[in-house]
């Protein structure tokens, strides 16, 4: 079972977006308001706030062994943007999506911002915000294990843990030594090199660490909203293909508009032999470390992607749910559960995805699920 070990102080530094109406000059202000962050992004970059409907198109990704990332296309006809993004040596964003009961935000840090000549449209990207993972340090850690040291650079970077039991993380270390580089390197370098786990920061700046097979002991998580409805009781995570049987129910299982199996039995393969890597922390003299004879976490088992009909607003980082899939059946005939793709799965991506449609009814942010 995961627990929180900390708490993040990161989310309290988030900007936060306000705006003004005049509510003589709107005719249905409280449905503007709404449809603000459910069907249409809020944006802000650095302190300007694009008035209308500019988000053209918008992926905010966060997954496994990696910082959260976004990319944005927004409408910059007036040229606004593209003169706010002269004025700052660090531009940033903060992207606002959700509903009255349910809220993400995420900060970014803008890597580049590529226009192409009279184009109307200017394209964004770049990862979360949190400037502390990149400071340096020189220190050594004495009689210390993995956990303790990795708190601690959650505690630098104002980040939270999340945490699922691990044997490799609570054996003390006789000698650690960060030579003077970033932070987040020091801890991905610990995670890679002394444990089996995966590693996940979200955009609420909690880090969560685990094994795959120790994350799979939990129980499936329960959620209580569903589309924007906040619900009597609590109830498990079902994601299923299967619609007449989610139109029966009474809000039980979340939909999907489609899914896909990726697998890569090739790259396991490869990666079950023994590795050798070239450590620059181990090693200062350019030679080849000894081999790394940790299990590797294996995460090339089939990978299911699934487009969600519903948003599952209570979802995070290794979250368990539980999968099914049936085999499409022709007419009059009853549909198959798929055993091989249909048990209990980890969350190991979530993506929120954006397309602006000429209709505007037909805009909205849609959720994107990667499970193992």
């Amino acid at each position: 079972m995961g627990e929180l070990k900390l708490e993040s102080k990161y989310i309290d530094k988030i900007p936060k977006i306000n705006i003004q109406f005049d509510k003589n000059a709107v005719d249905d202000l409280n449905g503007v308001v709404n449809s603000w962050g459910s069907y249409n992004p809020v944006v802000m970059i650095n302190d300007y706030i694009p008035e209308g409907s500019v988000v053209v198109d918008l992926n905010i990704s966060i997954g496994i062994n990696k910082l959260p990332s976004f990319n944005i296309t927004l409408n910059d006809d007036d040229f606004k943007i593209r003169n706010i993004l002269k004025k700052q040596d660090i531009d940033t964003i903060v992207i606002a999506i959700g509903t009255s009961n349910w809220l993400l935000k995420f900060y970014g840090i803008i890597h580049n911002s590529p226009a192409e000549v009279n184009n109307d449209e200017i394209y964004l990207y770049g990862n979360i915000f949190n400037d502390k993972w990149y400071n340096t340090e020189q220190k050594g850690y004495k009689d210390k294990t993995v956990y303790d040291v990795i708190e601690e650079l959650c505690k630098k970077t104002d980040s939270g843990l999340y945490l699922f039991s691990n044997s490799f993380l609570d054996i003390k270390q006789p000698y650690l030594t960060n030579p003077n580089t970033k932070l987040l390197s020091y801890f991905t370098f610990l995670i890679q090199n002394y444990s089996d786990c995966l590693w996940c920061y979200d955009n609420n700046g909690i880090m969560y660490v685990g094994n795959l097979e120790d994350i799979r002991k939990s129980d499936v998580d329960k959620f209580k909203i569903y589309e924007d409805i906040v619900l009597d009781d609590e109830k498990p995570i079902i994601i299923s293909n299967y619609m007449e049987d989610i139109s029966k129910n009474d809000k039980d299982k979340f939909g999907i508009s489609g899914f896909t199996v990726t697998s890569n039995y090739g790259i396991k393969h490869l990666l079950s032999k023994d590795k050798y890597r070239y450590n620059y922390f181990d090693d200062m003299n350019n030679k080849v470390s000894k081999p790394n004879h940790l299990p590797i976490t294996n995460i090339y088992d089939k990978q299911v992607t699934v487009l969600m009909n519903q948003n599952i607003f209570e979802i995070n980082p290794f979250s368990i749910v539980d999968l099914e899939l049936y085999i499409q059946k022709k007419q009059f005939q009853s549909h198959i559960l798929d055993e091989e793709l249909s048990e209990k799965k980890v969350v190991i991506e979530i993506e929120y995805i954006y397309n602006l449609n000429e209709d505007d009814s037909k805009s909205r942010i849609q959720q994107k699920l990667t499970l193992i």
